[in-house]
């Protein structure tokens, strides 16, 4: 589960940081998501959920905030993979 620490990355960034904070635990988020599925196993990105009960449930204290959770385990669906596109398909560079 990520957290996010309130105020932290304003103090570098200022104003622009929050948006910095959300963007790294998006990232890192979905690498977790990648790599448990790479594994074999199911995931799920729960977003919604009531954050005062989580952070009570795990004792944050301080400027720790839960941004979301991950469910992680076996799956009875088949993982199939998926098919590459080309770069050239999905990618345009522009000179």
């Amino acid at each position: 589960m990520p957290f996010l620490e309130t105020g932290k990355s304003e103090e570098v960034y200022g104003p622009e940081g929050q948006v910095y904070q959300y963007q790294d635990i998006g990232a890192a988020f979905e690498n977790m998501l990648l790599a448990a599925t790479g594994y074999g196993y199911g995931t799920c990105w729960v977003a919604a959920f009531q954050e005062d009960k989580v952070s009570q449930i795990l004792q944050l204290g301080g400027d720790l905030r839960p941004v979301a959770i991950v469910a992680v385990g076996n799956t009875d669906e088949k993982q199939e993979p998926v098919a590459r596109r080309n770069a050239e398909d999905v990618v345009r560079i522009i000179h």
